[in-house]
């Protein structure tokens, strides 16, 4: 039986799941600024030495005085659902954490403080329904929220080592919160579901593996004058993830493919 307010359905629909270890693709933060774009690497964070080991052990690690850096990492998906394992909301926070969450069509989540009858200040996430301002537009919004897509993960050689741990891709940019959607949407269209695949791959944990890692595209940024937009815009780059199925699962996948054309036109496979 839940406890109503702690692990009931809705209680846990309002708040994110708990992450064991979070990728970045920026520096740490400085005043309360984004960090440095650290073009091809993504920046680790995490409190467990156990998976930084791992990880250190199977993959190209850069590690620094002060921070994890990695290339490319194996992913398995968190869920079926790209809403949940791509979850994307327009955010505000303050130096106390999450203010609310936005859509760009209503404010539905907010974090409401209130007094409990012993007399402590607490905070708890209710819903609401509250207009965005800038709903149908696409202006910058006046409470200065910031876009912010998580992606949801886990990664086949810490599940091989009996840790599971679920790990975050956190992004903020249009390109990333665009790029990721798209990919997700034809993966899922390509093969039934961007977790699950259609035949048994257990060397995957019956999961579709993606290779996780940032390329260089080209983009056009809005031309500033006074801080303000002129409506023209210029050439220019960014390091986006990059987000592909791992090549020898969907030479696997291909295989199924044919075998299962073959099947289609009525032939019987002779055993070996």
């Amino acid at each position: 039986m839940p406890i109503n307010g702690i692990n009931d359905p809705q209680t846990l629909t309002r708040i994110q799941p708990r992450v064991d270890f979070r990728l970045y693709k920026g520096a740490k933060k400085e005043k309360n600024r984004f960090g440095k774009d650290l073009h091809n690497l993504f920046r680790l964070e995490t409190k467990n030495e156990q998976i930084k080991r791992l990880l250190a052990q199977n993959y190209p690690i850069k590690n620094t005085v002060d921070a994890f850096l990695l290339e490319w990492i194996t992913i398995l998906p968190a869920y079926n659902s790209i809403d949940r394992a791509f979850d994307c909301a327009m955010e505000l926070h303050n130096a106390s954490g999450l203010i609310h969450k936005c859509d760009r069509s209503s404010i539905y989540l907010q974090m409401q403080e209130y007094q409990d009858p012993f007399g402590h200040k607490r905070k708890r996430a209710i819903s609401s329904n509250k207009p965005c301002p800038v709903a149908g537009t696409l202006e910058d919004c006046p409470h200065k929220c910031s876009k912010t897509g998580n992606l949801y993960f886990y990664v086949p050689e810490l599940l091989e080592a009996g840790l599971n741990r679920l790990g975050c891709l956190s992004v903020h940019s249009y390109s990333d919160l665009v790029g990721i959607t798209q990919k997700l949407q034809a993966y899922e269209q390509q093969f039934g579901s961007i977790k699950t695949p259609p035949f048994a791959s257990p060397q995957t944990f019956n999961l579709i593996p993606y290779k996780l890692s940032r390329t260089k595209i080209k983009i056009k940024r809005p031309i500033l004058n006074n801080g303000k937009r002129t409506g023209k815009k210029a050439e220019g780059t960014t390091w986006a993830v990059q987000l592909e199925i791992l090549p020898s699962w969907l030479v696997q996948w291909q295989n199924y493919q044919r075998l299962s054309e073959i099947q289609q036109l009525g032939f019987a496979l002779l055993p070996c």
